[in-house]
């Protein structure tokens, strides 16, 4: 006959945690991850060692610190939208202003630095946003007799053809759309975690609370 599992003999105390308003109320918050046939055991000792308040209390502190983690990474994939949508905003703003000379569109260039990474717009864009556009060139303008039709001696400039000037302004656009719609979706999970985060501290201090509860009842009786 196969020993019970420390969440078996658990599950045969003296409490049942069926009965429990806290077992219940994290049954609710963690309806994806509780049932009655699944009750976690976490690394927090064994659990036949534990009140019934200390246990709900492990749970709260090892689940409410998984929820932070997922929120932080949520933050950063939001910072990393906002970081994105900035050098789309400028990229869109060069474009506006370009300077066009017969068939050529002349965007000015400059790098961005993100993540440590710094390199030019059009790298960025291409490589690390995966937009799908190509360009003629970008370098310093070499041609002095260009300067008086608005082009600056010295500044490196990205050459389009019309359809490529086309195609990067409804690649940026388009990018510009699909980051905000991400980075509302974002929030919502954001907030959806946070709120669960703050269920588990809720039930925490509840279940504190319990253990204090039962301590002086304790000495009470002594």
């Amino acid at each position: 006959m196969t020993a019970a599992s420390p969440i078996e003999t658990l599950n045969t105390q003296a409490y049942s945690w069926k009965a429990s308003a806290e077992i219940s109320a994290l049954n609710q918050i963690e309806s994806e991850r509780l049932n009655e046939a699944n009750l976690p055991l976490y690394t927090f000792g064994e659990a036949t060692g534990l009140s019934m308040s200390r246990y709900i209390a492990a749970l709260c502190i090892h689940r409410a610190s998984e929820l932070e983690s997922q929120s932080i990474a949520l933050m950063e994939t939001l910072s990393s939208h906002t970081d994105a949508l900035g050098v789309l905003a400028e990229v869109e703003a060069e474009a506006v202003a370009a300077v066009r000379i017969g068939s050529t569109y002349y965007v000015k260039d400059f790098d961005v630095t993100i993540d440590g990474k710094t390199q030019s717009w059009v790298d960025y864009l291409r490589e690390d946003l995966g937009c799908d556009f190509t360009v003629m060139a970008y370098d310093s303008l070499p041609l002095p007799e260009y300067y008086d039709e608005g082009l600056v001696e010295g500044q490196r400039y990205v050459y389009l053809s019309e359809e490529q000037y086309a195609a990067l302004i409804q690649t940026v656009e388009s990018k510009m759309d699909a980051l905000n719609s991400l980075s509302q979706d974002t929030m919502i999970d954001l907030q959806a975690l946070l709120d669960k985060r703050d269920q588990c501290y809720t039930l925490l201090t509840n279940a504190l609370g319990l253990c204090s509860d039962t301590a002086l009842a304790i000495v009470k009786h002594l």
